[in-house]
């Protein structure tokens, strides 16, 4: 056991086994990259000396290498670039397995008899099929035909793990696996624009929902894509907005949909082709339009999205305010959820339009923040109330001599 925390911990920092001997030599611990695997293989035990320095280089407490693996995760499939190594690829196995136990023993904790509300898996073996997969799934979920505000919280609120991925690597999407059999995980990059993010995100799902033996094929690939692009705008839906035929759409019509339902304006494009809105020819001069002025990576028309997992923090916060964990082990479950609250102060502000395109809670919040900022500015600005009262002198009065006249 001891052994497979030791390891797990350092795939989820990013470090080599040659990496980790050098810094414990740094700390007076000198260890081969030899004898680090050994400990990891459980051919032989360290001292509690040791692991404490172990700890301190791979950001974890001494308890963790002794505390039970609750969450045991079957791996899906995995979206990144060809030239992503192996060892990025179990680091981020690694980050996200961490995250998953943390996530569990708290949701065991506060929730014991909570249960996933997701649909079972079921075999689809087209792109009409994986359409269809996607209306069912937002029927299930009870999801109407409105955008969906939020893909990452409307996962979690149905019993899935979403783990943002941030740091480690910038060269995956993606990932997606079961915790313990049944428990939906997601693990989504955040080196993406908001509109890419839910994109991958509702990909991941689409792996999640559809058995077979599909998963890491091209055709695979292919039906993901499709569920995502039909979860997030329904076929109904992408007529009703452009149409049941079109010989051409403005980019800036793309842009704005983009903004409205939370799928790139490449994301709209390829679902009017697929939908045969529009014909072959004038995709592909979209596509090339998109080529030409390097908008693949980068498009215009910015999308406010709310795609940051909430639910541990949430939960994390909890359990701290029950008595159930101390604020040690709330900043070990979720680092920096227990200090101060402070006011976020953009660094540029905010303009009418990109205000008029936010979320209506979004827009709720930045205004609060603003007419609080705005408050807490006049009562401590000395300069906008100390000011004596006006007196005759600095009126402006208008007088009438006897004829009337001015």
């Amino acid at each position: 056991m001891v052994g497979e925390r030791i390891k797990q911990a350092r795939l989820a920092s990013g470090l080599t086994l040659e990496l980790v001997a050098e810094k414990m030599t740094e700390k007076g611990c000198p260890i081969t990259k030899q004898g680090l695997s050994k400990y990891e293989r459980c051919k032989s035990t360290p001292t509690r000396e040791f692991m404490v320095q172990l700890g301190a280089v791979l950001g974890v407490k001494v308890a963790y290498f002794f505390s039970a693996t609750s969450a045991v995760i079957q791996w899906l499939a995995f979206r990144k670039l060809s030239r992503m190594p192996i060892k990025a690829q179990e680091a981020i196995k690694a980050y996200a397995a961490r995250v998953v136990e943390d996530h569990l023993w708290l949701q065991t904790t506060l929730f014991p008899k909570e249960r996933p509300n997701f649909p079972q898996p079921c075999a689809v073996s087209s792109l009409e099929g994986a359409e269809e997969l996607a209306v069912a799934l937002r029927a299930a979920w009870k999801l109407g035909d409105l955008p969906i505000d939020s893909l990452t919280e409307t996962v979690e609120d149905h019993g899935g793990v979403v783990v943002a991925c941030g740091d480690i690597r910038d060269d995956f999407d993606g990932l997606a696996g079961r915790a313990n059999g049944d428990i939906p995980v997601a693990v989504v990059s955040t080196h993406v624009p908001h509109d890419r993010r839910r994109f991958n995100l509702a990909h991941e799902l689409g792996h999640l929902l559809m058995a077979g033996d599909s998963v890491g094929t091209r055709d695979g690939e292919k039906m993901a894509n499709r569920f995502a692009s039909a979860l997030l705008v329904p076929a109904d839906i992408a007529r009703r907005e452009l149409g049941a035929r079109r010989r051409r759409i403005e980019l800036r019509e793309l842009g704005l949909l983009k903004q409205k339902y939370g799928l790139s304006m490449q994301g709209w494009a390829t679902r009017a082709h697929d939908l045969a809105i529009i014909e072959q020819g004038h995709y592909k001069s979209i596509c090339a339009v998109f080529s030409s002025r390097h908008w693949r990576k980068a498009e215009p028309f910015h999308f406010f999205g709310r795609e940051e997992p909430s639910k541990l923090k949430r939960m994390t916060l909890r359990a701290l305010a029950e008595c159930v964990i101390t604020a040690e082990r709330a900043e070990q479950l979720c680092p920096g959820c227990t200090g101060e609250i402070t006011t976020m102060k953009s660094s540029r502000a905010i303009t009418a339009t990109e205000l008029r395109k936010l979320p209506r809670t979004h827009r709720q919040a930045v205004l609060a923040d603003a007419a609080a900022a705005a408050q807490e500015e006049y009562m401590t600005n000395r300069q906008l109330t100390d000011f004596e009262a006006f007196d005759k002198d600095d009126q402006h009065v208008s007088h009438c001599d006897e004829s009337g006249e001015r």
